[in-house]
């Protein structure tokens, strides 16, 4: 099963795009479906309408509460960043909560130096994602039933990009070694976002590159803008290639197999079935976010992706 061209009956790339030593190519996409109205975490949370809580007073490393106290179906991205209560944590997969519950959801640590309260018991809202090759690793050991090794290499991954960026965090903070060592400021990437309005981004220059799709242009607008400054922070030291060209990539992604996963909420999951990492959650039938990637090499033309 392709989910993709189940899914979408055109994906476009605009012209190509760069920023921080990325390069980019939007992606415009005609739908097949559209999903219920969903609202982010943040957006439920600034409402007062949603909640992240530690279980219990003893806490869990890889685990914590949401409560989604609106009528509104709750997405939370894999890698999305959620800062507070005992340490900082990512989401570790994609989650969709029904309206009024409570749902307990798997999370990675990101902050390796702190198990203690600072300033609240409860989580907030963050500006930050897990890097792409972070997220890249993470898929594949979940495609291969290794989660119990995903904590584990997260720091290792957490400790690397500290010695790349030159600067040491006290409590190996993801999101303080982010902020400290931020090239690109967030006005210039909520301007390079905002000029752009896609469906997607098709990225070379941070790990292998991969490609993002989102069922509308304002989650796309929400999650690329706390994503860009993660994907910089760990942009390639030697980039493979500066005239890349997005068809024969599209095309790979186009010809992919996928396959029903273990779903935590309301969702349904995909994974890829092939070697490159993928997955992909949809809720009642229709598409919502999902990404895969490539293997490192240079790309070349082909004509428009019909689907």
């Amino acid at each position: 099963m392709n989910i993709i061209t189940q899914h979408f009956s055109l994906i476009e790339p605009g012209p190509v795009q760069r920023l921080g030593g990325l390069t980019l190519f939007p992606l415009t996409v005609e739908r097949k479906s559209c999903p219920p109205t969903l609202q982010t975490f943040d957006q439920l949370a600034d409402k007062g309408c949603a909640g992240a809580f530690e279980h219990g007073v003893d806490g869990s490393v890889t685990s914590i509460n949401i409560e989604n106290n609106s009528p509104f179906f709750l997405l939370m991205l894999d890698g999305e960043g959620i800062v507070g209560a005992k340490q900082n944590r990512m989401v570790q997969r994609s989650v969709i909560i029904a309206p009024n519950t409570c749902q307990p959801i798997p999370v990675n640590c990101v902050e390796e130096g702190r198990w203690r309260y600072s300033g609240g018991t409860s989580f907030q809202k963050a500006s930050f994602t897990s890097s792409a090759k972070m997220r890249d690793v993470k898929a594949g050991y979940m495609k291969s039933g290794r989660d119990s090794d995903i904590q584990s290499t997260m720091w290792n991954e957490i400790s690397a990009l500290e010695e790349k960026l030159g600067f040491s965090s006290r409590t190996k903070d993801l999101d303080e070694i982010l902020h400290a060592k931020q090239t690109v400021s967030s006005y210039q990437i909520q301007e390079f976002v905002h000029e752009n309005p896609c469906n997607g981004f098709l990225v070379f220059g941070s790990g292998r590159p991969f490609v993002e799709l989102f069922c509308n242009e304002k989650l796309c607008e929400h999650f690329v803008s706390k994503s860009i400054k993660t994907w910089i922070a760990d942009v390639d030291e030697e980039p493979f290639e500066n005239n890349y060209n997005p068809y024969r990539a599209l095309n790979q992604l186009l010809m992919s197999s996928w396959s029903a996963d273990e779903c935590v909420g309301a969702e349904k999951v995909y994974t890829s079935n092939d070697k490159n990492s993928g997955r992909c959650i949809l809720l009642n039938g229709a598409f919502v976010h999902g990404y895969y990637y490539l293997p490192s090499q240079v790309y070349h033309t082909s004509p428009t992706l019909k689907v």
